[in-house]
């Protein structure tokens, strides 16, 4: 078998686009992303989280306590995926259904960001309610782990 980049399309592979524009902007339009790990033991882990992007790093928001900030902040080798499904396609036969949908897999090692709140609630608010005001500094510190 020859080899692959993992990041790399091999099923129609011409519908796949590495280009910055593409990858920010189906990243920028995601609130999800599902982030993917294996503890020290090697039991992997899939987990849903809130994440930002600023640049080319990706912050993920969650608790210092949690097993995935945990980890993951320890430098492990990570991979988080950011998914939007566009639509349905639905044939007379099940097996002829499909989706049509733009994804992003990123792959790479976390790191913590100490002392730095996570710039996702606040990223979040003012691109969903842009006209509101928004103070997110008065809630308990969270954590950030940035991915990119």
């Amino acid at each position: 078998m020859s080899s692959h980049p993992r990041h790399k399309v091999r099923r129609v592979a011409q519908r796949g686009h590495y280009d910055a524009p593409t990858i920010h902007a189906i990243l920028d339009a995601g609130w999800v992303a599902h982030v993917s790990f294996a503890d020290p033991g090697g039991q992997p882990f899939v987990i849903p989280m809130l994440y930002a992007r600023e640049g080319e790093s990706i912050y993920l928001h969650g608790s210092i306590a949690s097993r995935l900030m945990k980890t993951v902040g320890e430098g492990i080798a990570t991979c988080l995926c950011v998914t939007h499904v566009d639509g349905l396609v639905l044939a007379r036969s099940h097996f002829h259904h499909s989706m049509n949908y733009r994804s992003v897999v990123a792959f790479g090692k976390a790191e913590p960001v100490p002392g730095q709140r996570s710039p996702s609630p606040r990223n979040r608010a003012e691109r969903s309610t842009p006209s509101i005001g928004c103070d997110s500094g008065s809630s308990a510190p969270a954590s950030a782990a940035n991915v990119g």
